[in-house]
């Protein structure tokens, strides 16, 4: 005996319109020929299996989409759209869960200079870190010069270090009212004087030195750059005090490390105002590290969506007397991006478990692994490209390399742009 799950539909016509039914569908409205008078786990299993469509044409979809390049979107413009995910639904699915993935990626590798107690970048015991700056101690330069013996004997054969220590102790890059990096250098000293004798070079000396000199390179551009904005200053200083690893954190410091590289043959005699508000911008985003992000986080699939019209035009521009509809160039917009969101999407996940394996050498293998999936976007998209217009290689690589130019003029621009709104609405 058959379940009423199992039993088929006796009418011939649709329960819907009223129509003839001529197969599983009904050819008016639609409705498939089934009953929701089974049991409650076949409603919920056929529930989800429609939310979340998946079927065998998300692996179809996949596929075409991967390893035979444009040709998704060719079958689309010759009507053979059954055997595919719509081009829409891919392009939204796609492109939320790599935004959700870089939101709380960003947010856990991020902090909150604001919220936090701020303290030095080295990796220090609480007792190396104890001075204040109101017990910061005088140093007279007879004492500093005594120093700077004990440690040249300490460095040996490392000049560069002893140079280094000289323009840290002697305040040849910036002079400092409180300066823990220093009183960090006396410190070890003072720990090492036993071995001063030995001939014994320390290289957890040398690295204070280094440290400390890169700090006072970054600090010398955060004075000569914001002389009259102290708001900024102070909080560029916390960002290089910061022993913090956060992303925007590690990326101001590289900035700063980079300018004062730029400026310091002509003693920052001449600084550009778009350096000035670029690094501006940069603090501030470091600085309020998971508002910035969560912020931008929730802006970037809108913009991306909103770009699309932009993308399609300048295909358009590119395309003319092909004959292609905008329609058919619309979809051929969504499946690039829709390749580049989930190829992003592998290499965040990618990178995270590289990241998680306590291996020398993962993050060589991740770099690595960003370049080949890199170049696998670029490849593809113009593959994708040659092949969806039907050009040949010099058109198409010519006709590709003005589209990347100009979308990613455009892209950047309006990056830039909602960054700085969204650091003028938390200002």
């Amino acid at each position: 005996m058959t379940t009423l799950e199992q039993q088929p539909n006796k009418d011939t016509k649709c329960d819907n319109c009223g129509e003839e039914l001529l197969g599983a569908f009904c050819w008016v409205c639609g409705q498939k020929d089934s009953q929701y008078n089974r049991s409650v786990f076949k409603v919920i299993g056929d529930f989800f299996k429609e939310m979340f469509d998946v079927d065998s044409r998300v692996f179809t979809t996949l596929s075409t989409l991967f390893f035979r390049p444009g040709k998704l979107s060719i079958q689309f413009r010759d009507n053979k759209r059954a055997s595919y995910v719509t081009p829409i639904r891919l392009y939204l699915f796609s492109s939320l869960v790599f935004f959700f993935l870089v939101a709380i990626t960003s947010r856990s590798q991020n902090i909150q200079l604001g919220e936090d107690r701020v303290v030095d970048s080295t990796n220090t015991t609480q007792e190396e870190s104890s001075l204040t700056p109101a017990e910061t101690p005088a140093r007279s330069q007879k004492e500093i010069d005594e120093y700077l013996t004990s440690i040249g004997s300490l460095v040996r054969d490392q000049e560069g270090a002893f140079e280094s220590a000289k323009n840290v102790l002697k305040g040849r890059i910036v002079t400092l009212e409180s300066d823990p990096w220093s009183e960090r250098i006396f410190e070890r000293t003072d720990y090492l004087q036993n071995l001063v004798t030995l001939g014994v070079s320390d290289w957890g000396l040398i690295e204070e030195i280094q440290h400390a000199e890169e700090a006072h390179r970054r600090l010398r551009v955060l004075h000569e750059f914001f002389k009259k904005d102290r708001v900024t200053r102070v909080m560029g200083e916390e960002i290089v005090k910061s022993r913090e690893q956060g992303q925007l954190l590690r990326a101001t410091k590289m900035l700063l490390s980079r300018m004062y590289a730029e400026h310091v043959d002509s003693e920052f005699a001449y600084i550009p105002a778009w350096e000035i508000h670029l690094l501006r911008w940069d603090i501030a985003a470091a600085y309020n590290g998971k508002d910035f992000v969560e912020d931008m986080a929730e802006s970037l699939p809108l913009m991306m969506f909103v770009l699309l019209p932009i993308f399609v035009s300048v295909l358009g521009l590119l395309s003319l007397g092909k004959g292609i509809r905008v329609v058919f160039q619309l979809i051929f917009a969504m499946h690039i991006h829709a390749l580049t969101f989930i190829t992003l999407t592998v290499s965040i996940l990618l990178s995270l478990l590289l990241t998680s394996i306590p291996v020398v050498g993962t993050t060589t293998a991740g770099s690595i692994l960003t370049l080949i999936l890199t170049l696998f976007i670029v490849v593809h998209i113009y593959l994708s490209f040659k092949n969806f217009y039907g050009a040949g290689h010099v058109v198409s690589l010519l006709k590709f390399f003005v589209l990347t130019i100009v979308y990613g003029v455009v892209l950047f621009i309006s990056i830039l742009t909602m960054v700085v709104l969204t650091l003028n609405a938390n200002a």
